[in-house]
């Protein structure tokens, strides 16, 4: 038998001998398992940085500074208006359409905090007022009634129509946070 010779456009997988892309050294299917592999030993580096002093220390710095954040948070000095209710169904849904890196800088908190904030987390509600007047200073961006999409998501699960969530938190709330 003849050998077959292969064009020099040929890449094949390593693991199967399927035809791939170039630059390539696995198909989807084959890299798999080199993916895996990578990606525990990266999780474990990961934990054993996360024991290093220097780590322990920052997070010693920031478990002090969330501490004394939540020792010296007064809740009288809370407006009455922002309850759990307003802040649940009013001002909550407006926060999925601001982006995370907002939210980190306005109360100082971590972008996966943040990010669950974003998603639907309530946070502690020393944050309350501050989310409340990002969540206004967003809206007022925002052309009457319009509303994004992940807006729609969240205002979906709790029943509230767009109008209510931005024309109504505008009007009841620009008034108390001015």
């Amino acid at each position: 038998m003849a050998a077959v010779e292969r064009s020099k456009t040929d890449h094949l997988c390593r693991g199967c001998g399927k035809t791939i892309t170039n630059g390539r050294t696995n198909c989807a299917v084959c890299a798999i398992s080199g993916a895996t592999e990578r990606l525990v030993s990266v999780a474990k580096l990961g934990r054993v940085a996360a024991r290093t002093p220097e780590a322990r220390a920052k997070h010693v710095v920031s478990c002090k500074r969330h501490a004394q954040a939540c020792s010296g948070w007064d809740a009288s000095k809370q407006p009455a208006w922002l309850t759990s209710e307003v802040f649940s169904q009013k001002i909550q849904p407006l926060l999925a359409s601001v982006p995370t890196s907002t939210i980190r800088s306005r109360i100082g908190v971590s972008r996966w905090y943040a990010g669950k904030i974003r998603r639907g987390y309530r946070p502690h509600p020393r944050h309350w007022e501050a989310l409340a007047r990002l969540a206004v200073g967003i809206s007022a961006k925002m052309p009457t009634g319009t509303i994004g999409h992940r807006q729609k998501q969240a205002q979906g699960s709790l029943g509230i129509t767009p109008l209510d969530s931005v024309d109504e938190l505008q009007r009841d709330l620009k008034p108390v946070l001015a």
